[in-house]
């Protein structure tokens, strides 16, 4: 959980805008200019401009001359291909770790991946529809961001509860972070001979290196080594397979491993399997792997990055990475899944042996990539808590000082030291506010902008409106359940 939404933080502290002279696009997709004005307007998906009606919201006004060329003020120059890799490495953190947890949650027979993958794929696809429909929401907004596509779209109203939401999604991030650090380093330092805890390690780590680390005001110099996340998962990925072919931890074939590791880690199978998806715990499956394609909130900055930025192109960019992050997913839940059966634990790693080289140096790359991005993410979270509770209040500065970074990392910390579980967290964070920043915001966000076109609204819009609406309540429903199995521990199988 914690390096997926570390992506996410890094793309707000990388991107970049940059600004150009008028470049033309098509004029059935050209981009209004747009300022604040006290009369609301909305472009439609096509390039055309109908009023939104809504007195409440931040207003804006189409400014220019309508036979001259059109465009946002700034023009992306980064390529699909770019993109993509910048999408991928944000989506594919070590929330794909929790995976298998989410399938042994449900299963105990190898069958259990045929549904547990058409639930990945069918996730893919909402998810990948709905971080579409954010960029062609700021298409017709003229947004360039979370926040400002909520405003323009809906109103001022709620405002503070997007701001909250994804600043909660970094607290999150962050508690998850720990969690990582905490089982990593203990099992690196296991690896080296050398004894500790897991609170030792997480109390030594966050003195030492995280609160330094999130003390440093300027932290552009430490986005480049996210890249070594996704590295490192793909590494991960690679060695999971290789043990489970090579057979390191099936008795059946001598596990050489199988002695290193506790009873309640060692691989446990049974006979619940394609069945197991007819009960009510695959929720919890749907719920952990929510929280890994969870980057909703960075849409419209990828949206105003793409160079000719047209809702086709940011299809493609959307098609293309959230399909090969799914079958990364299958990946890492079918070899983590394949290995260690119903025993998968929230962060699948800590079912691998520290006498394990290989595994040993996937730990490694998996902690300095968490590292090196937990500073992005406590950024994030600091800042959005002193959005929401002391915007224009004279208390910000105080919120702002070092004293209230360190009492914000204690509490961070303490939690860690007391939650185990990286899957219940992942389900967690997906199911409360990966359904609030997936689901309901750009439901409400669409909806509000075709309505806005009243009469110009196409029958297809309308339609669309009513499937994102229907999609909606699917995912609150979703969510609801798997946070109520979280919470009441009820995932058994």
């Amino acid at each position: 959980v914690g390096h997926s939404i570390a992506g996410n933080c890094d793309a707000m502290a990388t991107s970049t805008l940059h600004p150009t002279s008028k470049a033309p696009s098509p004029p059935e997709l050209s981009l209004p200019l747009i300022t604040k004005r006290k009369y609301s307007h909305c472009a439609d998906e096509e390039g055309g401009e109908h009023g939104i009606g809504s007195e409440s919201g931040t207003f804006r006004k189409r400014v220019g001359d309508s036979g001259g060329e059109q465009t946002t003020g700034v023009v992306g120059e980064a390529t699909i291909s770019q993109l993509v890799l910048n999408l991928v490495k944000n989506l594919v953190g070590t929330g794909a770790l929790a995976i298998p947890n989410g399938v042994a949650a449900f299963a105990s027979d190898p069958s259990a991946l045929f549904p547990a993958t058409f639930v990945l794929l069918v996730l893919a696809f909402i998810y990948g529809y709905y971080f579409h429909l954010i960029g062609r929401v700021c298409r017709m907004t003229s947004a360039s961001s979370y926040c400002e596509a909520w405003e323009v779209s809906v109103g001022k109203s709620f405002s503070r509860v997007v701001v909250l939401s994804a600043a909660l999604c970094g607290g999150l991030g962050n508690l998850g972070c720990s969690m990582v650090l905490a089982d990593t380093g203990r099992s690196l330092l296991a690896s080296a001979g050398i004894d500790f805890t897991r609170t030792e390690c997480l109390l030594l780590l966050t003195v030492f290196v995280l609160l330094p680390l999130c003390l440093i005001k300027k932290l552009s110099g430490l986005a480049p080594f996210s890249f070594v996340g996704l590295v490192g998962m793909v590494f991960t990925a690679a060695a999971m397979a290789y043990r489970y072919h090579e057979g390191s931890y099936d008795s059946v074939r001598g596990g050489r491993f199988l002695e290193d590791i506790p009873t309640n880690m060692k691989p446990s199978f049974g006979t619940v399997g394609v069945s197991g998806a007819l009960s009510v715990n695959i929720s919890f499956l749907a719920c952990v792997s929510a929280q890994a394609y969870l980057a909703h909130y960075n849409a419209p900055r990828f949206y105003v990055d793409l160079n000719s930025n047209t809702v086709q192109r940011f299809g493609a960019l959307t098609t293309w990475s959230f399909a090969i992050t799914a079958i990364f997913y299958v990946t890492v839940a079918s070899y983590g899944f394949l290995t260690f059966g119903s025993n998968s634990s929230g962060f699948i790693l800590n079912n691998y042996s520290t006498e394990d080289n290989i595994v040993t140096m996937c730990r490694a790359a998996v902690f300095f990539a968490v590292v090196t991005s937990y500073p992005l993410i406590f950024m994030g979270f600091r800042n959005g808590i002193v959005d929401f509770f002391a915007a224009n209040n004279p208390k910000k500065s105080l919120l702002e000082s070092s004293c209230f970074t360190i009492a914000v990392l204690s509490f961070i910390t303490l939690m860690a030291m007391h939650l185990e579980d990286l899957g219940a967290v992942s389900a967690l964070t997906g199911g409360l506010l990966g359904t609030l920043t997936v689901f309901v915001f750009p439901t409400l966000m669409f909806g509000s902008a075709i309505k806005g076109l009243d009469k110009k609204a196409s029958v297809r819009q309308l339609r669309e409106v009513k499937f994102a609406t229907g999609l909606m309540y699917f995912g609150i429903a979703l969510g609801a359940v798997g946070v109520w199995l979280t919470l009441l521990d009820k995932r058994s199988v």
